[in-house]
Order: structure tokens, then C-alpha cells, then sequence
């Protein structure tokens, strides 16, 4: 009885342990798109106050188009560059999500290969107490 109790205990744990590892990557990545938007927003921003000192410069001494004019064309400018970036961030977490689809479709194959091995070890200590009880 108390073999079939240290059976339970560890299909207990390593659930446990499963339920810990999801949330814990689940934590990371959530972690990860928050960085990701970010450094996005960062650069978005930088981009646009380095359009607008370009602009500042220009106007002074270029009087050809008006500073609203120039004002306009940055910004529309920055919003393209920004565009890309976030198609190209896009594209990026497909790749990711492919991947991570990929590897935990492996990870669950450990997982289910290491908890086939626990069963047999502790079938082969069930086989061994039994043969020692008989003694």
C-alpha cells in the first residue's frame, strides 16, 4: 500500500512541477512582448524627435517648404519606418510561436518519456518489495 502511495506522491509532484514550468513560461513571455513593445515605442519616439530636429535644423535654413510641410513629411516618414518595424516584429513572433510550438511538442515528449521511466522504476521497486515481502 505504501508503494502505491509514493506512486501517487510522484505523479503528484511532477504534475505539479508541470503546472509550475507552464506558468512560469507563460510569466516569461508575457514578460517578453511587454519588452518587445516597449523598446518599440522607444524607438518610435526617438525616431520622431530625431525627425523633429532634423526638421528645426532644415527650416532654418531652408526656406523653400514651409516647417509644417516638412513636419508632415517626417512624421509620415517615421510612421512608415515604425510600420515596418512592427511587420517585421510580427513576423518575428510567428517565427517564435512556430518554434515554441515546435519545442514543446519535444518538451511533452520528454515530459510523457521521463514520467514512462518513473512508472517503470517504480514498477520494478513494487516487483522487488513484493519478492523481498515474500521471503
Amino acid at each position: 500500500m505504501s508503494l502505491n502511495k509514493v506512486v501517487q506522491e510522484y505523479e503528484f509532484e511532477l504534475s505539479r512541477l508541470q503546472q509550475e514550468n507552464e506558468e512560469l513560461r507563460n510569466g516569461r513571455d508575457i514578460a517578453e512582448k511587454n519588452y518587445h513593445i516597449v523598446v518599440n515605442d522607444n524607438n518610435a519616439l526617438q525616431i520622431k524627435l530625431d525627425n523633429l530636429e532634423q526638421l528645426f535644423i532644415k527650416s532654418s535654413t531652408n526656406g523653400k517648404k514651409t516647417l509644417n510641410e516638412e513636419y508632415m513629411n517626417s512624421n509620415l516618414i517615421a510612421e512608415n519606418k515604425f510600420i515596418k518595424d512592427k511587420i517585421e516584429q510580427a513576423e518575428d513572433e510567428i517565427f517564435s510561436m512556430q518554434e515554441k510550438v515546435r519545442m514543446s511538442s519535444v518538451e511533452n515528449t520528454k515530459e510523457r518519456q521521463e514520467f514512462r521511466e518513473l512508472k517503470s522504476l517504480n514498477r520494478n521497486l513494487a516487483e522487488r518489495i513484493e519478492f523481498l515481502q515474500r521471503r
